[in-house]
């Protein structure tokens, strides 16, 4: 048991059947014995295998458990019998199709779902079989066999890397209303594995308002056929399709300004990554078997989509014929007449990405502004309610996607002052100088949108920009 060594170097399924899959396996047995560390027994076996040279045992069916999962059964496998050469450094090159009928299918979603959410740190099997022995024409009957196994560290695998190369969003087609994807995705495979995958549609999911809420589902995605080589990276080019987006998608969370919707696409516009969560599978073929949908149903995998910084989303944000009306001086302080009014034309030039190539129309605005004079902060606009815009996609030829241009007109927004030397100072400058006054603003913008999924308010989006003030 101590020299025995054995090293696989192919894995290849070779066929689903109704209750299993049938796999080709391959690799080198060695007898090492230098891995023997008691040294009286080193010698006895270098002597006993020399002599019998050869063992061969006859078909078996090994079943395998998971002592720390209740000892529940994952699986057996249906093994061929093999003849191998037993003398001390002589290798034998294994080649067998050996039959695989899974076991539990809850202890083995509960495997997934701890190594999926990195509770894995190691894990232990127990591998059993009655195994007929003969070594040339002694007939050694039935041999229990129990091997135990920990994988533990650098042995248990990770979720596998993978790389986003293309993205593109565009209005459904092929009878689907809303919004579709189409997306290639290289996943690194360290395995040698080789296998041929069914279609698979799948859930996309992204959290609610609270991580004790239930996931909320905002579209599906699907594969074709899929080749596994060994130790090859591996392409997956998946269609996604976005019909609806159902409301609590949408709609604000309690004690929140935001929706998930908003929290989603603001981790990703910041550049931070944005989950979504994988709802495994249907699968389209109805040729694939039961066992496998039964497997596979109800795993779900949390995908850390890589953010996009898009703190140049909006490339400007500016207003035009902007003028103050300056307080009513016999209102009461702290209420609306007591404060200056803004009126104007705001306009923002939002970039567009060009993965997005559906159309998409901007109708509604609102925006908290700080506005800064010679760089220190005057006051603040709360254009709070939404105002009314009008929208239109501009093309830009080059490396640049497409822009919205979005205008919306306000009148008499009220601004508080935060600094009354400075207010004075501008309206001096007003009054008495001879050039436009030039102010800066920062601001935080959201836009409602008509799109292919419905209508959607987008919160949260950084914008500056430079306004000049006439005399």
């Amino acid at each position: 048991m101590q020299a025995a060594d054995f090293k696989p170097t192919n894995i290849s399924l070779a066929g689903l059947t109704d209750h299993g899959a049938k796999v080709h396996v391959e690799g080198d047995f060695t007898m090492d014995a230098s891995r023997v560390k008691k040294q009286s027994v080193r010698n006895l076996g270098r002597f006993g295998t020399w002599i019998a040279r050869e063992v061969e045992s006859g078909p078996m069916d090994v079943d395998v458990y998971l002592p720390e999962y209740g000892n529940v059964l994952i699986g057996t496998a249906q093994v061929p019998g093999v003849k191998l050469n037993i003398r001390n450094g002589h290798t034998t090159h294994v080649a067998l199709i050996a039959t695989l009928l899974p076991g539990s299918p809850d202890g083995i979603r509960n495997v997934a779902n701890d190594f999926i959410d990195g509770r894995l740190g190691q894990i232990r099997v127990k591998a059993k079989a009655a195994v007929p022995l003969k070594s040339g024409l002694i007939n050694i009957g039935k041999q229990i066999v129990e091997q135990s196994m920990v994988f533990q560290g650098g042995d248990v695998p990770s979720l596998p890397r993978y790389n986003i190369t293309k993205l593109n969003l565009r209005e459904g087609r092929n009878g689907h209303h809303g919004l579709g994807a189409d997306a290639s995705i290289v996943v690194t495979n360290d395995f040698p594995v080789q296998i041929t995958l069914p279609p698979v549609a799948v859930d996309v999911l992204i959290d609610g308002c609270s991580p004790s809420d239930k996931h909320l589902m905002i579209g599906t995605a699907e594969t074709g056929p899929l080749e596994v080589k060994p130790e090859s990276d591996i392409k997956v080019d998946v269609t996604g399709h976005v019909e609806k987006l159902a409301d609590p998608v949408v709609e604000v969370c309690p004690n929140s300004a935001k929706s998930p919707l908003d929290t989603f696409v603001g981790d990703y516009m910041k550049g931070e990554d944005a989950t979504v969560y994988i709802n495994c599978c249907k699968f389209p073929d109805p040729a694939t078997p039961a066992w496998a949908r039964d497997l596979l149903k109800d795993i779900t995998v949390p995908v850390p989509v890589a953010g996009k910084a898009m703190g140049n989303l909006i490339k400007n944000f500016s207003l035009a014929d902007m003028h103050f009306s300056l307080p009513d001086p016999f209102a009461e302080p702290g209420t609306p007449e007591a404060a200056p009014k803004i009126s104007g034309i705001v306009k923002i030039d939002i970039g567009m990405p060009s993965e997005m190539n559906f159309p998409l129309d901007v109708n509604q605005v609102k925006a908290d502004a700080d506005i800064y004079y010679h760089k220190k902060k005057l006051g603040r606009m709360n254009m709070d309610k939404w105002q009314k815009a009008n929208s239109s996609r501009i093309e830009v030829h080059g490396k640049e996607g497409p822009s919205l241009l979005v205008q919306t007109v306000i009148e008499k927004a009220p601004i508080e002052i935060l600094d009354d030397d400075l207010f004075t100072e501008v309206v001096q400058a007003l009054l008495f100088g001879g050039k436009p006054v030039v102010m800066d603003m920062q601001a935080v913008v959201a836009v409602g949108v008509d799109t292919p999924m419905g209508k959607l308010a987008i919160r949260g989006i950084p914008a500056k920009g430079s306004v000049p003030v006439k005399r």
